[in-house]
């Protein structure tokens, strides 16, 4: 006989939500930040144990990834670089297991162990897949390229750096989420929702970076900002150059407003300040339309200490650095509203720590 009323057994849900909140944590921007890059991270192991075990076999244990650069004709091609170790930490020097699904759908069969017998040699000096006829050879990189998200590119002149990056995964071990799981707004969140999120935020805290750098140099005038980040070529190498171009409601260019307090350590004059106005608005328009406007001025910059201190700005709060290469890129350009933030996705968020 059930002894118990409707009404005196436990709801369940509610059991659960009790427990989930006696649980969880309301999260910050930056933990949830965190959670989604982890999630980023998560995949990108999954996709490259998928793909290393694809290419090595069940064997592979730890993959070390990297971009390295072979000569090519006229040119360098940088290509992705996968190093497989077994459970001992044995490299397995380029050895593929020609019987996975990948090889045979690729048309591997039982000659291909001595066929391509000479592949260590061939791809260390030509890179990944060299070794391999034309359709094989692209298929490889294709597959290997979109697991690692490593761009394949060709690059003519100076090759310079012999490497630009590298990762290794223990595949038997996979990267830990953080936070699992995540609700926002009483929802639980998915995986993609998650890392939406996380670019959201990442956003914001990119915006409010921003409208520190600018209010603090430019003052709370400044309603906008254009930066941008150009190669400059100088001697051998390009370097990075990162103007910032900051305009008022009426769309006029302002220059540092050295009225704020930022600027007071400097003991900038009016009249320092009427010729660093002069000195802008010449390497704005230095051939002005009328003669008689081509006057000459002494030309008045900051002090370098506080250059020094502007540089330093740049780099934590615009996430910007200026660095030398040897390759020129195409200028990239943002622009900020400064008056109103990016919109947040969702309000309060909790998720149960994993660590």
């Amino acid at each position: 006989m059930d002894v118990y009323t409707r009404h005196a057994r436990p709801n369940l849900k509610e059991v659960y939500r009790f427990f989930m909140t006696q649980t969880q944590h309301l999260l910050s921007n930056e933990a949830i930040i965190r959670a989604g890059h982890a999630r980023d991270t998560r995949r990108m192991w999954e996709r490259i144990g998928a793909c290393t075990r694809a290419l090595y076999g069940p064997k592979v244990r730890q993959v070390t990834i990297a971009r390295k650069h072979f000569p090519i004709g006229d040119h360098h091609i940088w290509l992705p670089q996968m190093l497989a170790f077994d459970d001992t930490g044995k490299w397995l020097q380029y050895a593929y297991d020609f019987t996975t699904p990948w090889w045979r759908e690729h048309g591997a069969d039982d000659t291909f162990a001595v066929r391509y017998s000479a592949i260590r040699s061939i791809e260390e000096t030509q890179g990944l897949g060299a070794a391999f006829p034309d359709e094989i050879r692209s298929a490889i990189r294709t597959y290997v390229e979109q697991a690692t998200q490593v761009e394949i590119l060709h690059q003519w002149g100076v090759a310079g750096e012999t490497s630009q990056l590298v990762w290794m995964f223990d595949l038997a071990a996979p990267p830990s989420l953080v936070y699992d799981p995540i609700e926002a707004d009483g929802k639980q969140l998915d995986e993609d929702a998650v890392s939406a999120l996380g670019m959201a935020l990442r956003v914001i805290q990119r915006w409010e970076g921003v409208r520190e750098f600018v209010h603090t140099l430019y003052g709370p005038q400044a309603v906008s900002a254009t930066l941008t980040n150009f190669s400059e070529y100088n001697d051998s190498t390009y370097d990075s150059c990162l103007p910032v171009d900051v305009y008022d409601a009426t769309g006029n260019a302002l220059i540092y407003d050295f009225h704020q307090p930022w600027w007071q350590p400097y003991a900038v004059t009016e009249a320092q300040s009427m010729a660093y106005a002069a000195t802008i608005a010449h390497e704005r328009n230095p051939y002005p339309d009328e003669p008689f406007m081509r006057v000459s001025f002494q030309r008045w910059y900051p002090p370098a200490e506080s250059q020094h201190r502007i540089h330093r700005m740049e780099i934590s709060l615009l996430e910007m650095d200026s660095i030398a290469t040897t390759t020129e890129w195409d200028p990239v350009e943002e622009t900020f509203d400064l008056r109103q933030p990016p919109s947040r996705p969702y309000g309060e968020v909790r998720g149960t720590p994993t660590e």
